[in-house]
């Protein structure tokens, strides 16, 4: 799956965050390059469940090509069509769940 997780850092975050996927969505950050004047950045989204990673893309579908703040990669992630879809199922699943407490109270 990643040829050397030990020697390439995109290679390595993204074995990591395999593994990390299966529980959670995960934000995978690499740094590459062996000097500032080529340095290179590779953001990656794997959401929760899936099995391959994509690139981070922010609100106007641009590949994220530098290091964010920590509340804007989570704020850039819940752009994502799919992480939308995850956080809608999981509040109607809660409305549900509301629905059947209120219906039937103890007594």
């Amino acid at each position: 799956m990643f040829d050397s997780p030990a020697k390439f850092a995109v290679d390595g975050v993204l074995h990591y965050a395999s593994y990390l996927s299966k529980e959670f969505n995960v934000i995978a950050v690499a740094v590459s390059g062996q000097s500032h004047s080529n340095l290179k950045i590779s953001n990656y989204l794997w959401v929760k469940g899936t099995i391959e990673q994509q690139e981070l893309l922010d609100k106007n579908k641009k590949i994220v090509e530098e290091i964010l703040p920590l509340k804007q990669y989570i704020q850039t992630a819940l752009f994502d069509h799919r992480i939308e879809k995850i956080r809608f199922d999981d509040l109607i699943s809660l409305s549900k769940e509301f629905r059947f407490l209120i219906s039937y109270p103890e007594a």
